[in-house]
């Protein structure tokens, strides 16, 4: 029991000790508490507004560009990431994968045999080779019986030339510049780069969409796939380049080389669009890297332009076209 001080009154005026009660209800002992206000408190911070949602189109749009974004990461990143390891590997790496693709498109019944075409395209090669490094050394060149007018390079310095292309020529070094492009891209490791980025991609879609297809011949049938499809422009270029400065330090003139390219027909199609530089625009920054290289330091003489147009059987060179009789 708690007792309150003698000197303090009650509740009421009534001091202890005293006999009577306290005359007031129980009730009036209380202070009755003031009834909260009702009205918006003077100097108070206005309540927040009610955050509203966002519509549920622009959440799916959201949604499908962060999608979008990641897959451009993964895809693009991935493949540039695939190419710059690829570039990591030995160039033992790109013969092994060369060979194998070579094996699958050189067929006897297809390869040229007659030795003085065959031997003036070797020849060409040879002097080509010198002027690479001792690993990119060991060029293989096939000379194949196709109407195409083409020729491509596979991983490793396996390099193929179609008789479309050589019936084509208007000079010798038109040939001996088109055989150094297709250098530069075994050189600089363009297929093998192409075929790190097919990997890739396959890895990609095996996990989206499952192992349809299987990994186990990703690579044959991406080094086979060079022989079908077209590198990126800045691989031409890059060939092209190159290919130009080692046909200078081969000692071979390059003055006709450009002219090859003022033949080849347009694409018609956009800039954005196209696999390959425009034709044009390929002779005329060959035309203007040639005018500012010095002159050989010693003139080579090429093949004849018969020996590169004889038949691809058989043991010698095209007649002479006959003279008509007057």
């Amino acid at each position: 029991m708690i007792e309150l001080p003698p000197d303090r009154p009650r509740r009421g005026g009534q001091r202890p000790g005293g006999d009577g009660a306290d005359p007031r209800p129980l009730e009036s002992a209380f202070v009755a508490a003031e009834p909260a206000p009702t009205g918006p408190l003077i100097g108070a911070a206005p309540r927040p507004e009610p955050r509203k949602g966002r519509p549920a189109w622009l959440e799916i749009l959201m949604g499908i560009l962060g999608v979008l974004a990641l897959g451009w990461v993964v895809v693009i990143g991935g493949r540039w990431a695939a190419a710059r390891l690829a570039l990591a590997l030995p160039y033992s790496v790109d013969r092994s994968i060369g060979e194998l693709a070579a094996k699958e498109y050189d067929t006897s019944a297809s390869t040229c045999t007659n030795p003085v075409l065959v031997g003036a395209v070797q020849e060409i090669v040879t002097n080509l080779e010198a002027g690479l490094l001792p690993e990119h050394r060991g060029l293989v060149v096939k000379v194949i019986d196709d109407s195409a007018v083409n020729a491509f390079a596979l991983p490793g310095g396996y390099l193929f030339i179609l008789t479309g292309l050589l019936q084509e020529l208007a000079t010798p070094e038109e040939l001996i510049g088109v055989l150094g492009h297709e250098v530069g891209h075994a050189v600089k490791r363009h297929g093998l780069q192409r075929i790190a980025e097919a990997v890739w991609w396959k890895l990609v879609l095996s996990q989206i969409i499952g192992d349809v297809f299987g990994l186990s011949q990703v690579m044959a049938d991406g080094a086979l796939g060079l022989l079908s499809s077209a590198f990126g422009r800045d691989h031409e270029r890059e060939s092209d380049t190159f290919g130009l400065g080692l046909m200078h330090e081969a000692g071979y003139a390059a003055g006709t080389f450009p002219d090859f390219f003022d033949r080849l027909p347009a694409s018609g199609l956009p800039d954005w669009a196209q696999t390959h530089p425009d034709p044009g625009e390929r002779a005329q920054t060959l035309r203007a890297a040639i005018a500012a290289m010095p002159p050989p330091a010693s003139l080579r003489t090429p093949p004849p332009l018969a020996s590169l147009k004889a038949p691809c059987f058989g043991g010698g060179a095209p007649l002479p076209a006959a003279v008509p009789v007057e």
